[in-house]
């Protein structure tokens, strides 16, 4: 009896570690699926946007990366924007058209490798701030001379904070930022090994060494990413500034006027 209930156990534990692995390597090889959610636009499709605007192409690597250029008469500096994990340009671009307008900035907002009109699809990490880094070059190359501000809203905070430090920048806004995806793997996958995350963004060392202003700004009843991390990531630099919209959750900050008055004084 006393063989039979150990063989039984044994196979028990071979299940479980057998589940456990192939949900493992499912999660490990298929990331993308778990973290990006694109939106596919066919390459003649007409936005309907407000203003000024002009659609460019730049390649990356092996994509060619649509964004759109949201531009003002006399503008007081370039917004280069990195948006969240889902949609595309057509729902992306109505924000840029806004922020554009009441900023008096141009705002070049950026779909991600196989996001709308973009070519590829998102690989790795190190490939979307390959991406930010096309741009920031384009625009240091077109524009010279004007301000620069980096803009990260919810999975592109961490691209906007990487590349801020890797270039001299104006100042820096974070939308809804994480501290790590590291850290947002473990609110969901709490046992998935992090050796194994090829996205970890870790914006809460890399903050560190950012040397623009910055502003992060964040609702307190965000359900999707916890407002403590916009606090914990803020208490990692003393060039930053915490603003919580009570109110707020992940999407509608910018109907509140608390975020306008914020984003403002940092473009100042």
């Amino acid at each position: 009896m006393k063989n039979q209930g150990f063989s039984y156990l044994k196979r028990i534990v071979r299940v479980v570690a057998i589940s456990y692995l192939g949900i493992v390597f499912l999660l490990y090889f298929f990331q993308e699926r778990f973290i990006f959610f694109p939106k596919v636009l066919p390459a003649d499709y007409k936005f309907q946007f407000s203003g000024d605007y002009q659609e460019k192409v730049l390649t990356a690597g092996e994509a060619q990366v649509h964004s759109v250029l949201f531009k003002v008469p006399t503008p007081k500096g370039m917004i280069l924007y990195f948006h969240g994990n889902a949609g595309a340009m057509d729902s992306w671009g109505h924000v840029g058209a806004e922020l554009s307008r009441k900023t008096g900035c141009n705002v070049w907002m950026v779909d991600y490798p196989g996001f709308g009109k973009s070519t590829g699809s998102v690989r790795s990490q190190q490939q979307l701030l390959d991406v930010a880094q096309a741009f920031v070059n384009e625009i240091r190359r077109d524009y010279p001379g004007l301000r620069l501000f980096l803009y990260g809203r919810s999975v592109g905070s961490g691209i906007a904070v990487k590349t801020a430090v890797d270039n001299k920048v104006d100042g820096v806004i974070l939308e809804t930022p994480y501290t790590s995806l590291y850290e947002m793997a473990k609110l969901r996958f709490s046992w998935f090994p992090q050796v194994l995350l090829k996205y970890s963004m870790p914006s809460v060392q890399w903050i560190q060494n950012v040397e623009a202003p910055i502003l992060i700004v964040h609702g307190d009843h965000d359900q999707v990413i916890p407002a403590e991390m916009g606090y914990k990531l803020s208490q990692k630099s003393n060039r930053s500034t915490y603003v919580l919209i009570q109110g707020g959750d992940h999407n509608n900050l910018s109907e509140f006027d608390a975020y306008w008055e914020a984003v403002l004084s940092v473009l100042k």
